[in-house]
């Protein structure tokens, strides 16, 4: 039964816990309006923040802002990368450590769907900078390469790795690193340059001849030509590992000095020293040129100068058929010149006297006594000049003076012949012969009688030193002799032609 009493302590009893439920409310409207105030607050200043996109500023909003600013951090280093492999600064590739982008993140399935994670937006810097080191250019933002692009770029980095890692590993980069050790010794200056650069006379340049060069060096002056030289000299000349004199015969140590080293005047050794042979350009050039002079006045007497003073030097001797050359002379001062023996004689009146004074036999003993074999090269002049041994001969020769057998050529170029000179002066014309010189077939024989013992002395000293066959060489010229004596008539009258 309903009492008053009852439903006043009821209603009393119901009193608090009213009293609870409204301050709870009023607690969580409370609540609700300080975190309202400070979400206002807070998306003030994310928005005001570049790791917000625009308006938003969820979870993945702000992760994209965080790839942006990664990819502008990348594309600034990128551009300093690029800047300084164009100034010539060495820059090391930085490398990104994987192990940091396996960090969690805290972003949960929002990450992935949004960007891939920290793994992608590392990748997005790493290509950044592969693009750079690449190319030397950075990609602009949201930029994607194709697959060929990329594959491109592996290809080209793998090749400089190749580049700068070559196949064989340590071994083979410390050859390498020895070798270019090596160069570095020997582009310093040998010890024979720094002295030849002091030098202005012989006494200095004979001193220095002694100390050591590099390789590919070559002492002053490194050779002469004796005998027959005019054609071997303008070959050589065009060379580019060979320094020739100014003047083809300059006849320093003969005219100058009276064969006796000790007798050169100061003035005229600066003058053969500097403007005949060059020296000031073979001491800028390293040494590495062979200067060559071919004064045909040596061949006779330069064994009592050259061996004191040059003991180093190769010397080339061409010697030709001994009637041959003593017309070829004779030929040479009165077309070229207009004097000589030919002016007032017969040609055999000439060569008679000439052959009995100018001989091969003592000069040439005398320089075999002076220099070894090895520094002496003998060539016999009808081979050097011939169509089925000259490109042997030549190319031998140049072997021998240390320097490249294949230039300027294989063709000798002859030019020292009757037919050159009467050509320049218009006396004849191209492809004519010019007249030979008439002689009686006994006067011819006996020109050959006296010249054959001299012959055969220099086939002796040629064999003894390992120079020549001696033998072979003595049919050559005997060949020489007795075409000429063939070609005379039935009335004994004769037309010789050097050869």
């Amino acid at each position: 039964m309903w009492s008053p009493t009852k439903a006043k302590g009821a209603a009393a009893a119901k009193k608090p816990e009213q009293q609870l439920f409204l301050a709870a409310v009023y607690a969580l409207c409370l609540a609700a309006a300080v975190v309202g105030l400070a979400r206002t607050h807070l998306l003030h200043n994310f928005r005001a923040s570049p790791l917000c996109d625009g308006a938003s500023c969820s979870v993945s909003s702000s992760l994209r802002g965080a790839q942006q600013l990664l990819r502008e951090a990348a594309r600034k280093v990128a551009a300093q990368h690029s800047e300084a492999m164009a100034l010539g600064i060495p820059v090391q590739r930085l490398k990104y450590e994987k192990s940091m982008a396996g960090a969690p993140s805290g972003g949960g399935e929002d990450e992935e769907e949004e960007g891939g994670g920290a793994d992608a937006v590392l990748e997005e810097v790493e290509e950044e900078l592969a693009a750079a080191g690449a190319d030397g250019r950075s990609q602009p933002a949201g930029t994607q390469r194709s697959e060929e692009e990329e594959e491109q770029e592996e290809q080209e980095v793998e090749a400089g790795s190749s580049r700068q890692e070559p196949p064989g590993g340590d071994e083979e980069g410390a050859e390498g690193e020895e070798e270019e050790e090596e160069a570095g010794r020997t582009s310093a200056p040998s010890p024979y340059q720094l002295a030849v650069e002091d030098c202005a006379d012989l006494a200095c340049l004979s001193k220095a001849g002694r100390l050591g060069m590099h390789p590919g060096q070559f002492r002053f002056p490194s050779f002469f030509i004796k005998c027959a030289t005019t054609s071997l000299f303008w070959h050589l000349k065009n060379h580019p590992q060979v320094l020739a004199a100014d003047n083809k015969e300059p006849e320093f140590f003969s005219d100058d000095c009276g064969y006796d080293p000790a007798a050169c005047s100061r003035k005229d050794t600066r003058r053969y020293l500097f403007d005949t042979m060059r020296l000031g350009e073979a001491v800028e050039g390293g040494m590495r040129a062979a200067a060559v002079e071919a004064s045909t006045h040596y061949g006779r007497n330069g064994h009592l100068l050259a061996a004191p003073v040059f003991p180093w030097l190769k010397v080339i001797i061409s010697m030709r058929e001994p009637i041959s050359r003593a017309i070829s002379m004779l030929a040479h001062n009165l077309d070229k010149h207009g004097s000589g023996c030919l002016t007032k004689d017969s040609v055999f009146k000439c060569l008679e006297r000439d052959l009995q004074r100018d001989t091969y036999g003592r000069p040439f003993a005398a320089w075999l006594d002076a220099y070894p074999p090895d520094q002496v090269f003998l060539i016999q002049y009808e081979n050097i000049t011939s169509t089925a041994h000259g490109s042997d001969v030549l190319h031998a020769i140049k072997n021998r003076l240390g320097i490249d057998p294949e230039l300027p050529g294989s063709d000798l170029g002859i030019r020292n012949t009757r037919e050159y000179h009467l050509m320049r002066k218009g006396e004849l014309k191209e492809g004519e012969q010019a007249d030979g010189w008439p002689m009686k077939k006994w006067q011819y024989q006996s020109l050959v009688d006296m010249v054959r013992p001299d012959a055969q002395t220099v086939a002796d000293l040629a064999d003894r030193h390992g120079l020549a066959d001696g033998r072979q060489w003595m049919r050559n010229w005997e060949a020489e002799w007795k075409a000429t004596l063939e070609e005379c008539g039935a009335d004994g009258n004769c037309v010789v032609f050097p050869n």
